[in-house]
Formats: C-alpha cells, structure tokens, sequence
C-alpha cells in the first residue's frame, strides 16, 4: 500500500532537522600527551597519561561530530588513604572559558571496578557562582556523561557566566581500603543540535534520568533531585528518599535512562506549570522493576483522574507477549529493526487532561519508572510532536546499529540452482555461518555430510540455504534412518534446530543467537537459513552406520535432498573421570526466567525449568553445578536467619541428574553475598539491589566486617550450609571470595589478607567444610599470591601463562583438585584436549545463562550466557555447543584411558594396548596444558588441530582405538 504524498512529505519535515549535518563540538581537553598531565590539578590520586584506555573504543558510537585529533587518556589511581579525589580544569590546561554556542559538556571516563564510584562536578564562572551536579554514578566499564547547560546554575536559578567559565572541578568519592582505577578519556563541548520538539509555554518535552544521562534534543532534563521551582516550572512535589536516576545507553537517548523508585503506600506527585487549557500528554514508562523488566504494578493519576496503570499478571507474564517478546521473530534484510525490536518494547500511554489554576499534577502510585513525558496541546500539534519524538530515538538508535554486509556480486549458481531458487551447503558446525555468507568449493561440494558420536556424546553438521531469490520459507526434514541390517535410529536419537541470528552487544551487530527448536524458517530475502543437525545417542543406541537425507523444501514446493550417515560407535563415554565441569548459572539477578519475582506462587514453573536447565547441563557433560546461596530473613543474636526454599528445589534437581558427587563437588557461590547482608561498611563499592530475595537487615542489626559479631555471624551461616548439604549427601565447596585483588575491589572480591581471614574462619569453624577460591594470577597488582593456596582446600585459577606459577605450587602442594576458572580463548581446545593435557580436575565458566530478556537484545539488561531461557527450558547458542564439545573432546581421553586400564588389571597388553597409547601420548604430548599469549591475543583464534590432526580427527583415532579395547 502506497502512503499518500501528503504524508510523505510530512515525515520529509519532520526527519529533516535529523538529516542536516552537525556543527563540530570544541575539545575540553583531549589528554593528548604527557605534558598535558603537568597541568592538571589532581589531589589524592597519582596522575598518570596513557595512549588509549584499556584499549580506546567509544562506549557507543555519538551522534556528536568532533575534530579527528590525537588523543590518549588520564589514568587516576584512587589512592586508598583518601576518601575522595579531585580532577580540577583551568585555562592553563587548555579549559575553554567561553562556552556559548553549545549545549552540553560531554565527558568519557571508564570505571576499573565493577561496581559504581559517585563523581561530583563543579564549574565556576570567573564571578565566583558555582554550579555543583550532584551525585553522578559511574557504573563498570566506560560511561559517556554528558551535562546541559540548562542544568549549569545555581540552586535559586541564577545561571553561570558561559563566557567566562573560570574552572571545572571533579571530586571522585571512593572511601576505600583499597586502590581504584579510573581513566579520563574526551572532555568536549558539544554543539546545540535541532530541538526534537520546540518548547514553549504550552509544550514541553522532559527526559528523565540520572544527571550525566544523555538528553533528547531540547527535552528538559529531570532527576530525582529536580524539585519543584518556579524559574524551572516544573518539577517533584513529593519524591522518595530512595528514587535513583539509571542509565544504561541503550537504546535511545529517550529510554536509555530512567527514573525509578518503588513507592509501596506513598506516591510521587511531579508538578508542571502550564497555562489553563486542553492538553494531551504522553508518559514513556509504566510498571517497570528496576532491571526494567514488566513486573511491578503501577499507577499514574493527573489531578485525582486515573490516565494510565498498568499491572502484571503472572499467570499470562511468561509469553511471547511478554517475557518472551520477539521470540518468534526473524531477522530480514531490510528490516525496520528500530520498529520491529524498539518502538513496541517500552510502553507508551497517551491521555488528554485539563489543566485549570495555571498547573497540574502527575502522580505516580505502585511503582514509579519514567523515561519521558511529552506534553502538547491537544490536536494535530501531539501527533507531530509524537512523532518527532519517535523519529529523534529511531536515528539515534541507528546510529549504534551495524548492519551486516550484503552480498556485493550476484551470487554465482548451475541452472539446477537456479531453478531450484537456492544455494545448498555445508559448513564444519566450529565455523560460523554468517548471514551472508558464500560456501567455499568444499562447502559447496558436499556429496554426503558425516557425524559419528558414541553413546551419551554429541555430534553436529550444519547445512545452510542460500536464497537466490524469495523463498517464502525453508523447511528441513530428516528421514529415516537405518543400518543395512534394518536397525533404526529412535528419533529421540537425532536433533533438528535453525540458527536465529539476533542482534548483539553494543553498538549491536548481528550474529549467531541461538538455536532455535523449529525445521521451518521464514525466508523473505537473501539471507542465509542454516539448519543444526545433530545426534544424541543415548547408553541403548544400537551401535552402526545410520544412512538417511535432510531435504530442504522451499515454500514454492522446490527441494534439494542430501545424503547423512551417522556412525553410532560402539561403547558409551565414561562419566567416571575426576573433572568438574560447570557453567555458572546460580545468581539473584537471574534466577531462573526471572521467576524470582513471583515466587513463591511461581514455585511450579521454577521446579520445571530448573529441571530442564539441569537435564541440559548433565545431557552436554557437565558434572557439577552452582548453587544459589540461601536468603537471609533475619538476625536473632549471632545467628543469621536462612531460608533454604529455593536450594532445596536445586538439590532435588542435582541429585535426579546426578550431578555434584563427592568427585564432582558443585559451589555455593557466593558466601560473601551472606557477608554483605549483615555488613554496615560499604566501601566495597556496594549497593544492594533493590529486588534482591534477600531483604534488607535494621541498620541497627549490621555490624562491622570482620567484628567479633561479624565473624560468629559468618562462621554460624557456614556451618548451617554446610550441614545441610552433608544432610542432602550433596558434595559442595563453599566459594569464599571471588577473584581476589588488591584494586578495584568488588562486593564478590577481597584482597589477599581479607581472603586469608576468611579461609581461617571457616576453617577453623566450620570441621569438614571445603574452601574454594579462584585468584586469577600468581601476581596481582605487584602482590605474590601463592602464599594465598594453602588457606583454601581447592583452587582454580585461569588458565593461561600468568597463572603458571599457581598451577606447578597447586600440584606439589597435592591439593586435591585444581579448577580451572573461565576459559581465556573460550575455544573447544580450551574445553576439552588441553584439560586432559593439564594438572586440572574441573572447568568452571561463566555464564550458563544471564539474559534477563532473551529475545529482546536492545534491552539494556541483557547479559551474556551461552543458553537464552525459552518456554520448555533452555535454548543452546552455537557457542555452547562449540565449548561442550570439547567436553566430549576430554570423555573419550577419559573413556581410553579407562579402557586401557581395564585392559592392564586384566593382563591385556597386546599391540591394541600399545598402539592406544602410543596415540595419546602423541595427543598429550603435542597438546599445551594452558594457552600462551599469543592466543589469548587479539584477534583470538580458535585452536583446532594437534600435531598435524584436526580435533574430529583425534576424537576418531580415540574411537578407533575404544573400539579396539572394548
């Protein structure tokens, strides 16, 4: 359907003022050298200059133009005898003193710590009137600030002299016992840019956030300390005491930032002057939870008439209309992702309202989470401003979108193709398929695709069509699959999944998403459409080889049909071999679908899906698992009050999988979070979430870390773990501190001598309770860390060069296991070959599963793991299945060793004996027990081959020779 002209030529004006190229901003100061460093006022940190910081990409791509200049950073070193450092600009530093011609001061700083360090600026005019911002959170990573200059005066209003500005000061708070790393990075002013919508005494637009957040065009910046003034005209009337700007970016300068505060029996009541008429208004918020997740109840009223509310319901939450919104979604070339991914994500409600007295009320009830609010008089004059405001967030939007790169030349193709309508291919499953991706000759020549995997391992071949026109769809279909002598293979046996591409990181860029359980794909375009096949024998698969086909048929009734033989061998991988392998998934932030916020009515769904995350893990070799600590309900002397609900429901889970023996112990992770529940001192950076299942304790009841009533506190929370794990005949080591360190320390992280301390205590405290710690490398910040591994029962380490020195003590010392901790290259290699080649009894990994929002991948919460949550369970990435496979690389290394020890006890040292291990020690003697750092590198390369062989290679020598033995 063609839009008339008319309309056209409207959204022609409203976009142009987006389209028009953009005046340069001015550098503050750019650090360009070291001798810019000399004059910069800097207390209570050492000043240091660096090229690039660590290593010098934008935390998102700006819609700002600058001067292209050379450019390096400023490393503060937070000193920890300081409860706060100072950065202070002048002229003198190259600090403009005439700001006029600009709306914003714009500056880059990236946190070292994980956790957020509160920032205060201060500019001065030459007068003397000074303009202080107030708290600004610097959360982990690199964070762009920006200041309007609306907001640069003085608390009664008085604004500063822009053209004389005479300093800009900023005090960093960070009260630590430690040291912490903060890099200043592109101080500049920026230029006004076309107002989105232009105010006037009956239009406003406000933007709400945290000062520092990036401002919409002309909107009106509001924090949660924008009171209510009347040289400002608007402003809160009522706001609680602990209502906090957020800020994560993403996806639009709109709904990148918010407001949010959880009201419970109060209100926040917001005022705006506006003359006496009819208006309309639109609220961009609802009844968001602080992660901005869909699950609060909220409430919004203008002068006593309820406009807008919204309220969840658990029963209908968990569906595509919700939590799994876009799941059924497909990426196409072309594609408005803005309109597709974007717009319908955040609510919007639009209401008329009267406004009588010269100014109204908006009052907020239940929950307050607020982005924008755009107010107009009501007619023609919202709908354009409406929509300008929709067009502002789609281009800044795009701005950060990189969308992947067509095809340049027509596709070359025989005439069989061509009739056919597509390309057909196969791609080693290691190898991404991008979305526009050609086959190479080999890819392109496949006759047959081959898999062959033992009872209880996976095995995976990938086949791809490639559109050379529209399809409409693709489908796979997998025959039946028989042996010469009639054997079938059950179809439980066999596996069919379409890879989805989606949207990832920021700026996004499209990639492999997951593995989506469906032998149908939409196809609209040219983009390629892979299918995983993939086999699963279980202990009953009859052992031969499989022939059948995958047909690939387009919706015009076109095909193409292409052989598979499966060899099933014939033995069973072992699962009685000493490594742990885990991937971490126990975590308040995500437990379980975000079930937590339903619970305990939502205990049914929470029972089923951990069950199918379980039956996931144990189904792709993991042998352990990371349990959830216990919540905290309460104090009554020295005895902290723990509720094991949701822990009895994992150990139930655990044990019918049987994962987490006495060789494969899983982790209570994370004892420090029992710490800090009861701790007073927050200098750790800590904050506690605001929807934690652990609420918060009477300040009256906290107690100092480390005091004697801290410490029997800690010791009695131990034991009481540790007994009812021994009650469950449930194997676990109590996870102490996470990642040890002397800077930039965490909530999860304490230094050498604090992670000493804690070893000792339940050590000597808790008889029979097993230690884990994880220090990253033998020297951290310039400290010896071996002295460390003999406080703790087990250690895992990286595993990677700098570790060397923990592996080789770890090992003479004789503990009984070394667990290696998060993957370096995060290859199969990593996984599988080098860890039989090592000293290390386990892997543990990061993250099982982290995304708050599975298929909503502009949402600013999301996280990385290698499943994203879907309705029945789990739903595998690539990447997963990459990394297990190494897994199973490891099973038959453990399954031929067994076999050759099995064949030793029974006097069976023949030539099949011999040549078994004549293999593996080729294997393992060509196979480096931790990567160096030439892989871990940039750009890391996944490993693939051993002496000449490829990993499949090796995996069917060992096959050859189980099979020889059994």
């Amino acid at each position: 359907m063609r839009c008339p002209l008319t309309i056209v030529a409207l959204f022609c004006v409203l976009v142009a003022p987006l389209w028009a190229e953009k005046p340069l901003g001015k550098y503050v100061c750019t650090f360009q050298d070291p001798t810019v460093i000399q004059s910069l006022k800097v207390s209570g940190a050492r000043a240091e200059w660096t090229k690039t910081i660590g290593d010098g990409a934008a935390i998102e791509r700006s819609e700002d133009r600058l001067p292209t200049v050379p450019s390096g950073a400023l490393h503060l070193v937070l000193l920890s005898t300081k409860e706060y450092s100072t950065l202070e600009l002048t002229p003198a530093s190259g600090l403009p003193s005439d700001w006029t011609g600009y709306d914003r001061l714009v500056f880059s700083v990236e946190n070292g710590s994980d956790f957020m360090i509160s920032i205060v600026m201060a500019a001065t005019d030459e007068a003397g009137v000074v303009y202080t911002s107030g708290d600004i959170y610097l959360s982990r990573a690199k964070n762009r600030l920006e200041i309007p200059f609306q907001e640069i005066r003085e608390p009664k209003g008085n604004s500063l002299d822009l053209t004389r500005i005479r300093s800009l000061r900023i005090e960093i708070h960070s009260a630590e016992k430690f040291e912490r790393d903060l890099w200043f990075y592109k101080f500049y002013l920026a230029p006004a840019a076309p107002p989105v919508i232009e105010a006037n005494d009956r239009r406003v637009l406000l933007d709400f956030g945290p000062i520092g957040s990036p401002l919409m065009a002309g909107a009106k910046l509001v924090t949660e300390k924008t009171t209510y003034a009347p040289f400002r005209g608007y402003g809160w009337t009522v706001i609680p005491g602990d209502a906090r700007g957020w800020l994560a970016q993403r996806p639009d300068r709109l709904t990148g930032d918010w407001l949010w505060a959880d009201l419970g029996e109060g209100k926040a009541s917001f005022r705006v002057d506006l003359p006496d008429g009819n208006y309309k208004a639109r609220m961009y918020g609802g009844n968001y939870s602080s992660k901005l997740l869909a699950v609060r109840s909220f409430r919004l009223e203008v002068d006593g008439r309820q406009v807008a509310a919204r309220n969840v319901d658990p029963d209908t939450y968990y569906t595509e209309a919700e939590y799994f919104r876009g799941m059924n979604d497909w990426y196409e070339e072309g594609e408005d992702t803005y309109r597709k991914s974007v717009a319908g994500l955040y609510q919007t409600y639009d209401f008329p309202f009267q406004v009588r007295n010269g100014h109204t009320e908006f009052v907020w009830s239940g929950v307050l989470a607020v982005f924008g609010l755009l107010i107009t008089p009501e007619g023609q004059d919202f709908d354009e401003a409406a929509l300008r405001v929709e067009n502002a967030r789609k281009t800044g939007f795009l701005v950060n979108l990189v969308p992947p790169t067509h095809r340049k030349q027509p596709t070359a193709a025989s005439a069989e193709e061509k009739r056919r309508g597509f390309l057909v291919w196969s791609r080693s499953y290691e190898e991404e398929v991008r979305p526009y991706d050609l086959p190479g000759p080999a890819e392109r020549n496949t006759r047959t695709m081959r898999l062959a995997a033992a009872r209880g391992d996976h095995a995976h071949v990938t086949v791809t069509a490639t559109p050379l026109h529209v399809l409409g769809s693709v489908q796979a279909v997998l025959s039946e699959f028989r042996t010469n002598n009639g054997a079938v293979l059950p179809s439980r046996d066999l596996q069919l999944r379409a890879l989805k591409y989606m949207w990832e990181g920021w700026p996004a860029t499209l990639g492999e998403g997951c593995l989506f359980p469906s032998g149908r794909v939409p196809s609209h375009d040219s983009v390629n459409v892979t299918f995983w096949i993939s086999v699963l024998p279980d202990k009953s698969a009859t052992a031969g080889l499989y022939r059948g086909t995958v047909r690939l048929v387009a919706e015009s009734g076109s095909s193409a049909e292409l052989p598979v033989e499966i060899t099933v061998y014939p033995f069973t991988l072992t699962e009685n071999h000493p490594i742990s392998y885990s991937f971490f998934r126990g975590s308040d932030y995500n437990l379980s679908y975000s079930l937590r916020y339903f619970l305990p009515g939502k205990t049914q769904d929470f029972r089923r899906l951990l069950r199918a995350e379980v039956a996931t893990m144990k189904a792709h070799g993991l042998t352990s698992f990371a349990f959830t600590p216990p919540f905290v309900r309460g104090v009554k002397g020295d005895h902290l009050i723990l509720d094991f609900s949701l822990l009895e429901e994992e150990v139930s889970a655990v044990k019918e999988y049987g994962l987490c023996d006495r060789q494969h112990a899983g982790i209570i992770s994370l004892l420090l979070d029992l710490a800090r529940r009861q701790m007073k001192e927050t200098r750790y950076g800590d904050f506690q979430e605001p929807e934690e299942l652990s609420p918060p304790l009477d300040e009256s009841e906290l107690t100092e870390e480390f005091s004697p009533l801290f410490r029997q506190r800690y010791v009695n929370a131990a034991r009481q773990i540790h007994e009812f794990f021994e009650k469950h005949g449930v194997a676990v080591l109590l996870y102490l501190a996470d990642e040890p360190r002397e800077r930039n320390i965490n909530q999860w992280n304490r230094n050498i001598q604090d992670a000493i301390r804690y070893a000792q205590l339940v050590r000597e405290g808790v008889p029979g309770a097993q230690s884990f710690i994880d220090p990253m490398r033998d020297v951290e910040d310039g400290k010896d860390y071996l002295p460390l591994l003999e406080y703790y029962d087990v250690i895992a380490t990286h595993p990677w060069d700098q570790s060397s020195g923990i592996i080789e003590t770890v090992r003479k010392q004789g503990k009984p296991s070394l667990w290696y901790f998060n993957g370096i290259v995060m290859d199969r290699y990593d996984f599988g070959f080098e860890v039989a080649a090592s000293p290390s009894t386990g892997f543990w990994q990061w993250h099982f599963q982290w995304d708050l929002l599975p298929f909503q991948r502009f949402h600013p919460c999301n996280r990385s793991g290698v499943t994203l949550p879907g309705p029945e369970g789990p739903l595998e990435t690539p990447s997963f299945e990459r990394l297990t496979a190494g897994i199973g690389d490891y099973r038959y290394v453990a399954t031929l060793k067994s076999r050759i020890e099995t064949a030793r006890q029974a006097g069976k040292t023949g030539p099949a004996v011999e040549a078994a291990q004549a293999e593996l020690k080729v294997l393992l003697a060509n196979t480096m027990p931790y990567p160096s750092r030439k892989d871990y590198r940039e750009p890391v390369r996944p490993r693939r081959s051993i002496a000449g062989r490829s990993l499949d290679e090796w995996r069917a020598v060992l096959a050859k020779h189980i099979s020889a033995l059994e």
